[in-house]
């Protein structure tokens, strides 16, 4: 049984919205990369589209897992998709994300953080009618950036489900790095044209 739910933002006027919209979560005012928690205190964390707004990922991770008792799952965009052509380490044209990850990269990034805990990546999909809409009018996510407000793009947005999404596993294990460009890497290479990709680490 879970005993309390803990969220933690470093900005205040976020951290003040955030109280008020989810008041059944504790929430603290801090740095995501010096987190004011004790090691292990905390049973699981979650931390969902965050890394690529950091500046310092590995301490980041690393702290994550100095607190993290349990499981750490951590899911961000996938680059090949969400830019594609954009090499790695080079910055996105999504004015608020620092860098964006291709599946391999998270793998080696969750690594250097942490050589003792095991990721299981997966990775997600559109479901069938996200498909369906892309391939008769264009990208989602980059109709979103570049044109949020229009009619269609807002009418399909407003009621995504999660039953619109597949997740899967990747099995890294079984792509040969040696076959791929590392930073130039395709989406359709070794299945990983996936929307986004989430560790649990």
């Amino acid at each position: 049984m879970i005993e309390t739910l803990l969220g933690s933002e470093l900005d205040a006027a976020t951290a003040h919205h955030a109280r008020g919209r989810y008041p059944r979560v504790s929430h603290v005012q801090a740095n995501l990369i010096a987190l004011p928690f004790q090691s292990r205190s905390i049973a699981a964390c979650v931390s969902l589209q965050v890394i690529e707004h950091i500046w310092d990922p590995v301490t980041y991770l690393r702290e994550l897992a100095r607190c993290t008792a349990g499981p750490v799952i951590i899911s961000t965009p996938n680059r090949p998709v969400h830019s594609p052509g954009l090499a790695r380490g080079k910055r996105p044209e999504n004015p608020f994300h620092v860098r964006e990850f291709d599946a391999l990269e998270l793998v080696e990034l969750l690594a250097t953080a942490d050589s003792g805990r095991t990721p299981v990546l997966y990775g997600v999909r559109h479901g069938q009618r996200l498909r369906a809409w892309e391939n008769e009018s264009r990208s989602l996510p980059q109709a979103l950036i570049e044109e949020p407000d229009a009619s269609d793009v807002a009418a399909v947005a407003g009621t995504v489900a999660v039953d619109d999404f597949t997740i899967e596993v990747i099995e890294i294990d079984t792509i040969d790095i040696d076959t791929i460009d590392i930073d130039t890497i395709n989406a359709d290479e070794a299945g990983l044209d996936v929307h986004d990709l989430v560790a649990v680490w």
